[in-house]
């Protein structure tokens, strides 16, 4: 306290000054949380939005699973019906068959072949004789 009993000048003036200081310290912790809800904020958001696309990937893959769910199992009921179908039909005799096909298909082919090199030879020779005999060239 002052001697004369009067207003403690210095003494006042240091408490505005912490005052201050404690308000200035505040507004910055009042800013620092301004600034971390914004970004919680932002994060929110952020979150929200994968959430979201999470969601619809997942609808996505879930259709996706179930077509191929579908398709396995079609899969499964075919392989059923060729194992059933391997069962009946001995492969054997359908292998010999194809052979015998096959040298049947071979022979005609050539018969077609010899056929055809008869008629064209044939073909040639009446043309040849159809030819005013200067056309035809004689070999000796």
């Amino acid at each position: 306290m002052p001697e004369n009993g009067g207003l403690d000048v210095a003494a006042v003036r240091k408490r505005f000054l912490e005052s201050a200081e404690t308000l200035d310290q505040v507004r910055n912790h009042l800013i620092e949380i301004a600034r971390i809800e914004e970004e919680s904020s932002a994060s929110a958001d952020a979150m929200k939005q994968n959430a979201a696309a999470l969601k619809f990937a997942a609808e996505q893959l879930s259709s996706l699973t179930e077509q191929m769910a579908d398709s396995a199992k079609a899969m499964a009921a075919t392989m059923a019906t060729a194992q059933q179908f391997l069962e009946r039909v001995d492969l054997t005799t359908v292998i010999a068959s194809i052979e015998e096909l096959k040298v049947s298909i071979s022979g005609s082919i050539v018969s077609l072949e010899a056929s055809f090199a008869e008629k064209v030879e044939s073909e040639i020779e009446n043309i040849r004789t159809a030819l005013p005999s200067r056309w035809t060239k004689k070999s000796t």
